[in-house]
């Protein structure tokens, strides 16, 4: 599975404001949003070769932000 936190995307900046969105990004040990780029390369990742062996796992792609 993949757990994202939260990425720039137009839904994320249609729907928080950008005080909202930087509350967030400073609560976070990477201090910024996630790019599409970053969440394509770790999909690019599990689907080739290089993952044959990963099974049945949970992958986060949050910037240090923890989801619970």
């Amino acid at each position: 599975a993949l757990c994202p936190g939260l990425f720039d995307t137009e839904m994320v900046r249609s729907t928080l404001d950008a005080q909202r969105i930087a509350n967030w990004v400073d609560s976070f040990p990477i201090k910024r949003l996630g790019r599409s780029d970053e969440v394509a390369a770790l999909i690019s990742f599990l689907c080739s070769d290089s993952a044959a062996y990963i099974t049945g796992a949970s992958m986060d792609i949050n910037g240090g932000d923890l989801l619970v």
